[in-house]
């Protein structure tokens, strides 16, 4: 998702689950998906505590715009949130649109690369960069669903954080990352 080019409708949850790197091969989008606990799933806090699982609410395409900004490195600044190879299982419903399952994989290697990029973002100055583009009224990108504010900005520099965090010890362990949104 290219922020310049298309905007960004903000208000998903995304969630991250590490797995041992030779889970994810054979998965299916649905075998997968349901590896990847929602905040209601009971194994979702100890899964959290243990570094095992992420979660962010309504940031998730923010998160990925602000990764993505401007001139990085292409091909690997949106590994973090929407990179990777993409698993869809479902159908096309002609009044509700795609019905199913759909994950982004990324293998142990890709999960480095991750990791390597992550761990040279400076949080703090990469979220001042976008800010006055995000705030723009006439000529925003973003479709917010919610308005840029304090609150935003510290949701946004904290989840961030904790996405440079768990790419390091999943990269660390040799985990590959399984991702799934949810509106």
């Amino acid at each position: 998702m290219d922020v310049a080019a298309g905007g960004v409708a903000v208000g998903v949850n995304f969630f991250w689950r590490r797995l041992p790197g030779g889970t994810v091969a054979g998965g299916s989008a649905r075998e997968l998906e349901e590896m990847v606990p929602y905040w209601h799933d009971r194994e979702f806090a100890p899964l959290r505590d243990a570094g095992m699982v992420l979660g962010v609410e309504r940031i998730g395409d923010l998160m990925h715009a602000v990764l993505t900004f401007g001139e990085r490195e292409e091909g690997v600044c949106e590994l973090p949130v929407y990179g990777g190879e993409v698993r869809e299982e479902g159908t096309e419903h002609p009044e509700y649109g795609f019905l199913g399952s759909v994950v982004w994989v990324l293998e142990p290697s890709q999960v480095r690369e991750a990791a390597r990029f992550l761990s040279g973002v400076d949080v703090a100055q990469r979220v001042r960069e976008v800010e006055p583009v995000f705030t723009d009224d006439e000529d925003s990108p973003l479709d917010l669903l919610m308005p840029w504010d304090d609150d935003v900005r510290q949701a946004l520099h904290e989840g961030l954080v904790r996405l440079v965090t768990f790419f390091v010890a999943a990269a660390a362990a040799g985990d590959a990352v399984v991702k799934r949104q949810s509106a």
